[in-house]
C-alpha cells in the first residue's frame, strides 16, 4: 500500500524539493531531489506523436533542456493511432511501442522518417535495419554486424540446427582457435537473385566441387597401403615386354592400365589416381631401360673381345705378307 501511495505522489505532485532523502538501496542523499508533475497534451512536436488533439502523458522538460518522457498514441496517418512511449533530446526523438494494426513492436528514429530501426513482428520474428518492412525470418539483419569478445580468446560464434541441446546439429562455428563448416555452396547471380549453377561445393563427407580453374602453391593426395607402384620393383612383378605393349597400344591406343581418352572425358579424372598410374608406367620404363642398358653393355664387351681379335688376325696377315715378301 505504500508503495502504491508512493507512485500516486510522484505523478500527481508538483516539484518537491529537500535536503536529504533515502535511494532505493537504503542510503541517506543529500542534495535536491525534484519530482516532476505530468501534464496531459496532445503533444505534436516532429509527429512523435498524434497530430489530432489526443491527450498524450508528457513530462515536461527540466529547464527547457529538452529531455522529456511521453506516453501516447502515434499518428501513422489515415486515422491510425497505436500506443507508443517516446523519449526526446534536443537532438534526436525515440520512440517505442505497437506500430501498426497488427500488434506488432517496434522501436523507431522520428526524425529519420519515421522508420524502425528494430521490429518485433506479430510472429515473433524481429528485423534489425529491415526499416519498414516485415522481418522475414526469426531474426532478420539488414547492414554489417560485429561479433567480437572481450578479450584475445573470448568471443564466437555458433549456428545449429534444430532446438539447441536437443537435435541440434552444428553447422558453423568461429571462435579464437577454431573455424568450422559443414558443407557449403557457391552459386552465380543472375539478375540479382541466385541461379542454378552451383560454382563451388563442399558436402557433409568432405567431396568438393569447383567450376572453374583452381590455383595453388601447392596440392597434396594422400594415397591408400599398396596403392603406390612400388611394387613394380617386386621380383615377382610380371613386366610386359617392348613387344607385349607395342601389341597392345595397336589394339587399344593407349597404355596398358591407363585410362583411354573417351573415359577420362566422361568419367573426368582422378588426379591422385592418374598420378600413381603414371609413375608406374615410369617404373616399369625404368625397367625395361635398366634391362637395356644391360643388353647394351654386353654387347660393348662383345664388341670389345670382337675388336680385339680382328687387331690380332691383321697382325697375323700382316706378318705372313711380310715374310712372303721380304722386299
Amino acid at each position: 500500500m505504500k508503495k502504491f501511495l508512493t507512485i500516486i505522489l510522484l505523478l500527481t505532485s508538483t516539484s518537491i524539493f529537500s535536503q536529504s532523502y533515502v535511494n532505493k538501496a537504503g542510503d541517506t542523499m543529500t542534495g535536491t531531489l525534484i519530482l516532476m508533475a505530468p501534464s496531459f497534451t496532445a503533444y505534436t512536436t516532429d509527429g512523435l506523436f498524434s497530430t489530432s488533439a489526443i491527450p498524450s502523458l508528457k513530462y515536461g522538460s527540466i529547464g527547457g533542456s529538452g529531455r522529456e518522457l511521453i506516453m501516447g498514441y502515434r499518428d501513422f496517418g489515415g486515422g491510425q493511432y497505436y500506443p507508443r512511449i517516446g523519449f526526446t533530446t534536443p537532438s534526436q526523438k525515440w520512440s517505442v511501442g505497437i506500430s501498426d494494426t497488427d500488434g506488432n513492436f517496434s522501436i523507431g528514429l522520428n526524425n529519420n522518417s519515421g522508420l524502425d530501426f528494430l521490429k518485433i513482428h506479430s510472429s515473433g520474428n524481429i528485423g534489425i535495419g529491415t526499416m519498414n518492412t516485415v522481418p522475414q525470418r526469426e531474426l532478420e539483419l539488414i547492414g554489417d554486424f560485429l561479433i567480437s569478445g572481450k578479450n584475445s580468446n573470448d568471443g564466437g560464434l555458433q549456428v545449429f540446427t534444430g532446438q539447441f541441446g536437443y537435435s541440434a546439429y552444428e553447422k558453423l562455428r568461429i571462435n579464437s582457435t577454431d573455424f568450422f563448416m559443414q558443407g557449403f555452396e557457391i552459386r552465380g547471380i543472375t539478375s540479382g537473385a541466385f541461379n542454378a549453377n552451383v560454382f563451388a561445393k563442399i558436402d557433409n563427407f568432405g567431396n568438393g566441387f569447383f567450376q572453374g580453374n583452381l590455383e595453388s602453391k601447392k596440392v597434396k593426395v594422400t594415397a591408400s597401403p599398396g596403392s603406390v607402384p612400388d611394387y613394380v620393383f617386386s621380383s615377382d612383378y610380371k613386366l610386359k615386354s617392348l613387344g607385349e605393349i607395342e601389341e597392345f597400344i595397336k589394339a587399344n591406343s593407349h597404355l596398358p592400365n591407363i585410362p583411354n581418352a573417351a573415359a577420362i572425358e566422361t568419367n573426368g579424372q582422378d588426379v591422385g589416381d592418374l598420378q600413381l598410374k603414371l609413375l608406374e608406367k615410369i617404373e616399369e620404363l625404368t625397367l625395361h631401360l635398366i634391362e637395356e642398358n644391360k643388353r647394351n653393355n654386353k654387347l660393348e664387351r662383345e664388341n670389345t673381345e670382337i675388336k680385339k681379335m680382328l687387331q690380332l688376325l691383321q697382325e697375323k696377315v700382316d706378318k705372313l705378307i711380310k715374310e712372303e715378301n721380304p722386299n
